[in-house]
């Protein structure tokens, strides 16, 4: 057995595969003593471990790898202290005991003991006559007497996730004054008792299974069949995975140890499961971390045992397709081919098999489809119905039962404009743990108006409006500054939402919410992640705003440590008193994020709050970030980084723009350490400023950029990019991602067509297509000159000609909401037409939008005005333009101006409805993101 030394302290003997037939069979014994000849010093440093080279492990089955096999005897033996056997399959032997520990601190793990032959008064798979002995991870069976048996006074020992079977005498045995904690192990088919304990004492036992009624402690499992538990019992073809619908699976409980994994190697905490439970027994039985499912929500269920999910999807989808993933080594088929086509639902109800293949073995999943046009549950605060979520009327009041509902039938769910706070308790003695849990398989959608027949695809809310709050009392309004004074926040959420599962784990969806005051002031992981705490996972985040959410460490909008994707989000205003990533805080892990906006974090106003803080828009620690078409605005940090600070991170940026962003110290826009680097490319970095230096500091390679100050690399400019207006990056309407922004460049920028293509998105910000001139322009914008020209009212003929009218009536007085169907028939019902330069981008457009408010003589919109949507139909051509009007002789709304606030509203069935007044004039836009 060759071996080497490996780690300080740690003797490491390791096995490898050797030639003969078959040739992982070594006919040796293993014998570990101490002693003046020995190893005389032995401490949890200083330790000898036995273990098997990764390409001869076992693969949880007998016959699969390594395997040390002697006839006669023992044959693995120590008397040393803190010595380590893992991996090994052992056979054979004639001894007291196949494994003995005589020694304190030895521990047995992922190993497979089997087939002892007898002797009188022996044949024991593992005998335990010390302290502190952990056995764990392992499977013994076809024993003469006991499978584990611990004896003496001074004897102790714990024994965790181990599966027993078929032992002469007793599965799990403690006697004469020894003690067992005995947690989450499965002892079966023994012939006199699963488990016993004769004058001895069980510690701690729980979540233990037997088939007799002995399964000692808490939560246990007895009188349970062998044959529902395991692939195979048949003698010499055993298996000791579990097997679909086996008892045990989710029926453990987590001990929380970092070197814990099942027998096969995996890890226990990162397998995918409806609970937070861990499996009874050796194997955890899903191989399975997550499904991405085409159509959004669905559930994990366990019924009769049976692993299982179930989705709710449009009765117009005809075909759905499934992503699994699981650890590596686990490789997966859907119906029996490849995951990559989708599947045709041709009934409903109908089955999908997921099938998981991993050492030989198959695990199933069934995903039960159902086509039906009630595929969301909805939610509105201000609902008067039956509180059930089966429609607009019906909807809930309440998240968290929607959140409820959808875990059990796999739903998406649907919240309207309002106010929504979290009821689950994380720590039942804390009112503050609150928050919203969210489980792999969910969807939730807001911006919803709440309308009756209101679908997803015809939304009338406003974007941002359905509020996720941690104001779980409701009183936070009654200030008026932010951060707002400790007494109306310091009973607020730690965590606005909370999301936990698998690495890699995306199939958690959220769009057009906002995430707003959550105040992480606690201590731990209370004091980390106000707007959102995530561990472990993947989820998807769009249209989604973090706003004004406190930390008292790091990441006030987001503590993220998964894979986490963001497309179009806004984090502002978010802040942390002490800690690092007032935006987001990034810890070990990949994020992407397309379009987002940065803007003003780290911007404590007057307040007397003290903020030190690196990377005011995000931190980054051991990830790997990819930013794309984003904008960084305005953010203050107090220390390194305006906008961005690494710590070992290499962070992609491409096409985006950073400006007045500040540090106090080093990197007005990015910061480094020397272990970190940023790549940039096709980007605007502009009057970002710093303590000690300019807009980077620490490593960097910059390419196709304009950097204020300069900076070396390819393509690099360090002029003036001429934004439209550096001073306002919203624009006119207050809001980013349309045609008024501020950063928009103007025509004579000496940013446009010069950048490069090599790696560019293929849209900008406002999914615009790239290249729109010779080559792809610098910053998150690409400029595109789209005239609307000028908007005329006027009204459609019966025959469908098109008459211009020189005035615009206004309804002075409307009785109610339903007359305004009765004047869009009437005379004073107009059209809009707008007349649109022709161009690549717009000669083949059949619909367009544009927005129209009522402003005064200086272009002001009138108090209570809003910005309306109307569309666009296009009729025909006019003096080399394009002639788009709202109605034709068969399509469309007609337009009405009413002098009432009340009854503004661009969703109106019937008609468009504008505010205005007598002698206001009309402002109109027409963005050109949608060409």
């Amino acid at each position: 057995m060759p071996g080497d030394l490996a780690g300080r302290g740690e003797q490491r003997i390791v096995i490898h595969r050797k030639g003969g037939n078959p040739p992982w069979i070594y006919g040796e014994r293993i014998r570990i003593e101490g002693g003046d000849e020995g190893i005389i010093h032995a401490s949890p440093d200083d330790f000898v471990r036995i273990t098997v080279a990764e390409d001869a492990r076992h693969e949880g089955r007998a016959g699969t790898g390594a395997c040390i096999y002697y006839p006669s005897g023992e044959i693995v033996h120590s008397s040393l202290p803190y010595t380590c056997f893992e991996w090994l399959e052992i056979k054979g032997g004639d001894g007291d005991a196949m494994v003995e520990c005589k020694a304190g601190g030895i521990a047995v793990e992922n190993c497979i003991i089997h087939d002892n032959e007898f002797i009188e008064d022996g044949g024991a798979g593992i005998e335990i006559t010390a302290a502190d002995i952990v056995v764990r991870n392992s499977i013994i069976y076809n024993t003469q007497s006991h499978g584990v048996i611990a004896v003496g006074p001074n004897t102790s020992a714990s024994i965790r996730n181990v599966t027993v079977f078929n032992a002469g005498d007793c599965g799990i045995d403690v006697r004469d004054g020894a003690s067992l904690c005995i947690q989450n192990c499965i002892s079966m088919a023994s012939q006199v008792n699963d488990f016993r304990k004769w004058f001895a004492e069980w510690v701690n036992c729980s979540n233990n299974m037997s088939s007799d009624g002995s399964a000692p402690g808490i939560n246990y499992l007895r009188n349970k069949s062998s044959s529902n538990q395991f692939f195979s019992i048949a003698p010499g073809n055993e298996n000791f995975h579990l097997k679909s619908g086996s008892d045990a699976i989710d029926k453990g409980t987590a001990i929380q140890e970092q070197d814990d994994v099942d027998i096969d190697g995996f890890s226990r905490q990162d397998l995918w499961s409806g609970t937070n439970s861990w499996d009874i027994g050796a194997d955890e039985a899903i191989y399975l971390t997550d499904i991405v499912f085409s159509e959004g929500a669905y559930a994990h269920y366990n019924e009769s045992g049976t692993l299982a999910f179930k989705a709710v999807i449009p009765d117009y989808v005809s075909s759905v397709k499934l992503t699994p993933s699981g650890p590596e080594g686990v490789t997966f088929k859907v119906n029996g081919r490849d995951p990559l086509e989708p599947v045709s639902i041709s009934s409903s109800p109908m089955q999908i098999t997921v099938e998981a293949l991993c050492g030989g073995i198959s695990f199933p999943f069934i995903f039960t489809v159902t086509q039906n046009e009630d595929y969301a549950i909805c939610v509105n605060p201000d609902a008067q119905g039956l509180n059930n979520g089966t429609s607009w009327p019906d909807a809930y009041t309440d998240l968290q039962s929607a959140l409820n509902d959808a875990a059990q039938n796999g739903k998406e769910i649907w919240i309207a404009e309002g106010n929504y706070t979290p009821s689950m308790l994380a720590d039942p003695s804390d009112p503050r743990s609150a928050t919203f849990m969210l489980r792999q398989g969910m969807e939730i959608v807001g911006s919803f108006a709440g309308i009756a027949g209101e679908t997803r695809q015809s939304r009338m809310g406003s974007l941002y409006y359905s509020y996720l709050s941690g104001d779980i009392n409701g009183d936070d309004h009654t200030g008026s500054s932010w951060p707002l004074p400790a007494e109306f926040i310091d009973d607020n959420a730690y965590h606005v939402l909370t999301i936990t599962g698998n690495n890699g784990a995306a199939s958690i969806y959220i769009e057009g919410v906002s995430i707003v005051l959550g105040n992480a002031d606690g201590s731990g992981k209370n004091a980390i992640g106000a707007g959102v705490f995530n561990t472990q996972c993947a989820p998807q985040f769009v249209l989604c705003l973090f706003w004004k959410n406190f930390a008292k460490s790091n990441g006030g909008g987001m503590f993220n440590g998964g894979n986490a994707y963001f497309e179009k989000c806004g984090f502002s205003k978010n802040l942390c008193q002490s800690g690092n990533g007032m935006g987001i805080y990034n810890e070990k892990c990949i994020p992407v994020f397309e379009g987002c906006i940065f803007d003003q974090n780290g911007d404590n106003g007057s307040s007397v709050i003290e903020t030190s803080t690196r990377g005011a828009a995000m931190y980054n620690n051991g990830s790997k970030p990819k930013i794309s078409n984003s904008i960084f605005y305005r953010n203050e940090a107090k220390s390194n980084g305006g906008a961005i600070c690494n710590e070992t991170s290499n962070v992609s940026i491409i096409n985006c723009t950073f400006t007045d962003n500040e540090s106090a110290k080093r990197g007005g826009a990015i910061a480094s350490d020397q272990n970190s680097r940023a790549i940039i490319k096709n980007s605007i970095l502009w009057r970002d400023a710093a303590g000690a230096s300019f807009e980077i500091d620490g490593p960097a390679t910059v390419s196709f950029s304009c950097i204020w100050g300069g900076y070396e690399g390819e393509g690099n400019i360090a002029e003036d990019p001429h934004f439209r207006d550096i001073n306002s990056a919203v624009g006119f309407n207050r809001k980013y991602g349309d045609d008024d922004d501020g950063l928009i460049l103007s025509p004579e920028s000496p940013c446009i067509d010069a950048g490069t293509s090599s790696g560019a998105p293929h849209k900008d910000i406002v999914k615009i297509e790239r290249p729109y001139g010779s080559t792809v322009d610098m910053g998150a914008y690409e400029y595109i000159a789209i005239a609307s020209g000028d908007i005329q009212f006027g009204m459609v003929r019966k025959d469908g000609s098109f008459e211009v009218l020189p005035t615009t009536p206004i309804i002075n007085y409307v009785l109610h909401g339903e007359y305004i169907r009765i004047y869009s028939f009437s005379k004073l019902a107009r059209v809009v037409k707008a007349l649109v330069e022709k161009s690549d981008y717009t000669k083949n457009k059949s619909y367009i939008y544009t927005d129209v408010i009522a402003t005064d003589a200086n272009n002001n919109p009138l108090p209570g005005a809003k910005w309306v949507r109307i569309g666009l139909y296009k009729v025909g051509e006019e003096g080399g333009k394009l002639v788009f009007q709202s109605m034709t002789a068969s399509e469309g709304k007609p337009v009405l101006f009413v002098a009432n606030t009340r009854f503004q509203n661009w969703n109106n069935p019937y008609a468009h409805v504008i505010y205005m007044l007598e002698g206001s004039k009309i402002l109109s836009r027409t963005p050109y993101s949608q060409f």
